[in-house]
């Protein structure tokens, strides 16, 4: 089945807001676990460990989208799309989208990848596959990608730093594991992608529609479409230490610290005066050393950094805002909330007292008594957020569900 634009298939219109225009088939279904495999074990022996092959994870027909829908998505500028050709204009060429009808028409008839990101969050029925993934903590994922390869398509032999489960949705694809000292002989040069110089196959898989790989970070790897296929790929987030480094210390500074300079009133005569003595050095330590977050700081800033939205899914504010009293006004007449499905949230114990509800970056320091709505409001994912009677929402709750309404975290369901 090949892609064709959506005007030269019978149907198949395209519409301001593509997303709304698809027809999709039906919910997905459970996620099935060898008999002998527990959650548990795959946690212990399994994750961020080695490879793990779960044959008929899926039923072969779960997936609720066709090659061209996923082309239409592809077309639109709210997603990140790509197209990786083997043999492009040059070796692994990388082309970027929102992609055109002409840009389909005109790729060769094999050896060529559609990978479109974030899809979970625009069509409800593919984020309906993360419910079979809670037993890793939500702040984790990241997102599900689908890509579409003709024959032979590929990204290349590479190397992910995240976990992710590789479901093989259409048509067949056969992954290769190579060695870990693969990664040492480093990339290809003057190439788009970060290609292995070398790989070394030590297993491989065909993968079957209804097949699930596990990948934990660091392994060599290389999927290549055997015919037409589409793989979906449930990614996991995972904060470099350069980037929590970088985070930390911009934190540090938005919070008032880092102000003072460098300060020796007790100095002494030196024999040379270009040396940097030890005293210098500890004077140093006890500065850096003076800059610690408390255990709570430490909590907010973490729970900010791992649910902030990637910056082309930011969230625009509601305007204009409305008043608690008119959000509860709306509960009572029956309208339900749910989460913008951009939105990320998290909670965590501050403390025995407080606990703190993370959205899109920004923390809500709470009750511990808040914890049932709380937890409504991070479980909701796509469905509405179970509140409790409007007569029992106290004005603290309603603070939080207006600050959240109005930061554009909630929406009404209709």
């Amino acid at each position: 089945m090949r892609i064709i634009p959506f005007n030269q298939r019978a149907g198949r219109i395209p519409e301001t807001g593509m997303v709304s225009s698809i027809k999709l088939q039906g919910i997905i279904p459970s996620m099935q676990f060898p008999d002998d495999l527990s959650v548990e074990t795959f946690l212990n022996t399994y994750w961020q460990q080695q490879p793990l092959l779960i044959r008929n994870a899926f039923k072969a027909d779960f997936f609720p989208l066709e090659a061209n829908e996923l082309a239409g998505l592809a077309m639109e500028e709210d997603l990140e799309s790509r197209i990786v050709l083997e043999h492009g204009e040059r070796p692994w060429e990388l082309r970027h989208g929102p992609f055109s009808e002409q840009d389909f028409s005109s790729l060769p008839p094999s050896h060529w990848s559609l990978l479109v990101q974030d899809v979970d969050k625009f069509v409800p029925e593919v984020q309906a596959l993360l419910k079979h993934f809670q037993f890793i903590p939500d702040w984790r994922v990241d997102d599900i990608m689908v890509s579409y390869a003709e024959d032979q398509g590929s990204v290349g032999p590479h190397v992910d730093s995240y976990d992710v489960f590789l479901i093989q949705a259409v048509g067949t694809r056969r992954w290769k594991i190579g060695a870990m000292e693969d990664v040492q002989e480093g990339y290809l040069d003057n190439v788009d992608l970060q290609i292995l110089k070398q790989f070394s196959v030590q297993d491989e898989w065909l993968l079957e529609p209804g097949d699930m790989l596990y990948l934990p970070p660091g392994i060599p790897h290389w999927g290549v479409a055997e015919g037409e296929c589409v793989t979906c790929s449930v990614g996991f987030r995972a904060p470099s230490h350069q980037e929590m480094l970088e985070d930390w210390s911009q934190h540090l500074l938005e919070t008032g610290l880092g102000r003072g300079n460098y300060k020796d009133p007790h100095l002494s005569l030196q024999t040379h005066s270009a040396e940097i003595d030890a005293g210098v050095f500890a004077q140093v330590d006890e500065i850096i050393s003076g800059y610690k977050l408390s255990p709570a700081q430490q909590r907010r800033w973490f729970g900010r950094l791992v649910t902030r939205v990637k910056d082309h899914l930011e969230i625009d504010p509601v305007s204009p805002a409305i008043s608690a009293e008119t959000l509860r006004l709306e509960i009572m007449a029956g309208r339900l909330l749910s989460r913008h499905p951009f939105a990320r949230f998290a909670f965590a114990n501050i403390d025995p007292e407080t606990l703190s509800l993370f959205v899109c970056g920004e923390s809500i320091d709470l009750q511990q008594s808040d914890r049932p709505v709380v937890l409504s409001l991070c479980n909701a994912n796509e469905d509405t957020v179970d509140l409790p009677p409007p007569e029992q929402l106290d004005t603290r709750t309603m603070a939080m569900l207006v600050l959240l309404y109005n930061s554009g975290y909630l929406l009404f369901d209709d």
